[in-house]
């Protein structure tokens, strides 16, 4: 044991490594301070995922559909949101089209998952900062017979 005191007290002795000390436990504390907000957000999306999840599964409950397309289907649904409306300019009927092939609230929830999200964003607000009203794309909803409105 006083071997380790020992040691201990020459590492405090030494201005160049309580420097380098101070100097690691700072860095540290700025970098948690920088990283939390995303260290949260990251925990959030999980929790969102299963939450999704959960949803998508009630909904099957409680219609009875079964999705009517594979999950690399959705993925493809959700790459071409992604591309109608990422950049300068909304390709607006390219979104109503995706949104025309929906045939179930089951669809959109798993349209909606396999979006995820996307820049740091989820479908939800991607359409929010492309649209300024969601009435054309309610109205195909409401056209496919989905109980779903955004």
């Amino acid at each position: 044991m006083k071997n380790v005191i020992d040691k201990t007290e020459g590492l405090l002795n030494n201005p160049k490594r309580i420097i380098a000390i101070v100097i690691l436990i700072v860095g540290i504390v700025i970098a948690f301070y920088f990283l939390k907000d995303k260290i949260s957000a990251l925990f959030s999306m999980f929790r969102k995922e299963i939450d999704d999840k959960q949803v998508i599964d009630e909904a099957i409950a409680e219609t009875g559909k079964q999705p009517s397309y594979s999950d690399s289907q959705y993925r493809l649904f959700a790459d071409r949101l992604y591309a109608a409306m990422k950049g300068f300019g909304t390709n607006e009927e390219a979104v109503y089209n995706v949104f025309r092939q929906m045939k179930s609230r089951v669809d959109v929830l798993k349209l909606i998952d396999a979006y995820g999200v996307k820049d740091g964003e989820d479908l939800l607000q991607w359409l929010n900062g492309d649209f300024w009203s969601f009435s054309k794309l309610n109205q195909i909803l409401r056209d496919n017979n989905i109980d779903y409105t955004f």
